[in-house]
């Protein structure tokens, strides 16, 4: 299989996005990949948690459920 990176890179070209990326620090050892100038509105973010076992975060810095109902607008 191939990394997250690269299929997140598959995913924005299939949403019409660049290859220009923005990466951004959120804290210490999380960082947002954000993919720029998706179509239609698209956005194409990867939240990256460096040392993190494969868990479903929560709280801070990442609180995935937090951002799913973000994603459809239902959050809190």
């Amino acid at each position: 299989r191939p990394p997250v990176e690269e299929s997140m890179k598959s995913v924005a070209a299939t949403a019409g996005c660049s290859d220009r990326l923005r990466r951004v620090r959120v804290a210490a050892k999380v960082t947002r990949t954000e993919w720029r100038g998706c179509t239609d509105g698209v956005k194409v973010d990867l939240v990256t948690i460096t040392g993190a076992d494969h868990v479903w975060p929560t709280g801070r810095p990442v609180d995935a459920t937090l951002d799913v109902l973000q994603f459809f607008d239902i959050a809190p």
